[in-house]
């Protein structure tokens, strides 16, 4: 609901506004006087406190005193009363509601059952579950059709399996010629403290705490960061790993969020984001990027150094600010980004050019982003 353009299109939105209403009108019930006869002011208060004075960023020209009307809840609905104690909220009523505090006797929100399986697969971090019917018909010598009995099927999608939608909205109008895309270069170092069931095997023997991937020197962590290391289990098994790139408007209304691939088991690994920001044809397009892995650690920024045609970056801060000035370092789709990357001729292999990526995010996470606090 961070948009104010599309809150309004998210369900909880009215959930959460209906709840607001809801306290409201506890408020309005726990009053000692009648609200619409009595109202509660002190003449102390400001002016626009006052009771009959119209409220402010209403076209239905509503006084002060109407907000405690009965008129709402008299004609169109009526709120129910929470269960608060222990007795209320047992039974079959309300099947999401336990006794969350035996000594003080309150309601609590409890999960929603899930199958056996889906529960075993999700304590690993890797794995979300969801059922599915197989429902077999048969065709009888009418030409009728009967259903026989649905077979319950659990299946298994990993996090690697999801993608982001984004709604393109920018300045409240959503539209994706409006978004240019650029490349952004990701540099992963493997976080401490994971193992992979690639067992190193020396002198006959298995050895322990590491795995073919980090049998080497550049993986020396010291105790320090071993003690800092994330759990094994919010990575997938097999190494792969998402960072996230996102990108917030700051000379405009609008957000981008995509991410790329990393391969966790290797020492460093490389890949390339492409996300969206503000065409520069439709003036200012000044944004704040910033990178983060699925565990929610930040990476560090760099860009690439002026007048360079290597791979040379340095570490840098502040914002964005895209322009149609040459080089020419964005694509109207992700296709045109593809080319500003990767060479190649007729009968040759890809080779990738990194003087067109002008932005890099480091993700060794040895240090906070900003420096030494």
């Amino acid at each position: 609901m961070a948009g104010m353009n599309t809150s309004a299109s998210d369900p909880v939105f009215y959930l959460h506004l209906c709840f607001i209403d809801y306290v409201w009108e506890q408020f309005r019930q726990g009053q000692t006087v009648d609200p619409e006869k009595d109202y509660p002011f002190d003449r102390r208060a400001p002016p626009s406190q006052a009771p009959n004075r119209i409220m402010d960023k209403l076209k239905t020209g509503k006084r002060n005193i109407e907000g405690y009307s009965n008129v709402n809840t008299d004609q169109y609905y009526r709120y129910e009363k929470s269960p608060t104690t222990c007795s209320q909220c047992s039974g079959n009523k309300y099947p999401y509601l336990r006794c969350g505090n035996l000594n003080k006797e309150l309601c609590s929100a409890t999960n929603r059952p899930r199958n056996k399986a889906s529960r075993a697969r999700r304590s690993t971090g890797d794995w979300l579950g969801y059922e599915t019917f197989i429902e077999k018909k048969t065709v009888s010598k009418t030409g009728r059709t009967k259903r026989s009995n649905q077979k319950k099927q659990t299946s298994f999608i990993t996090e690697m399996d999801s993608s982001m939608q984004n709604s393109f909205l920018l300045d409240g109008e959503p539209d994706i010629k409006r978004w240019v895309f650029i490349p952004v270069k990701i540099v992963h170092k493997r976080p401490s403290g994971l193992l992979f069931g690639t067992k190193v095997i020396k002198n006959k023997n298995i050895a322990d705490g590491v795995d073919v991937y980090s049998y080497n020197n550049y993986m020396n962590y010291t105790d320090e960061e071993q003690q800092s290391a994330y759990s094994h289990s919010f990575t997938s098994g097999s190494g792969a790993d998402k960072v996230f790139v996102q990108v917030d408007g700051m000379s405009y209304n609008g957000k981008y969020v995509d991410y790329t691939i990393v391969d966790s088991r290797l020492p460093v690994s490389e890949s390339i984001a492409i996300v969206a920001v503000k065409n520069p044809k439709l003036n200012s397009s000044i944004s704040y990027i910033s990178a983060y892995d699925s565990h929610g650690r930040i990476c560090r920024p760099h860009c690439h150094s002026n007048g360079s045609y290597s791979n040379q970056y340095k570490t840098c801060s502040g914002v964005i600010n895209l322009t149609e000035e040459k080089p020419k370092l964005y694509g109207k789709d992700v296709g045109e980004v593809t080319r500003l990357l990767y060479k190649s001729g007729k009968g040759k292999e890809f080779s990738r050019s990194d003087e067109n990526i002008f932005l890099s995010f480091y993700c060794d996470f040895d240090e906070i982003p900003w420096g030494k606090c």
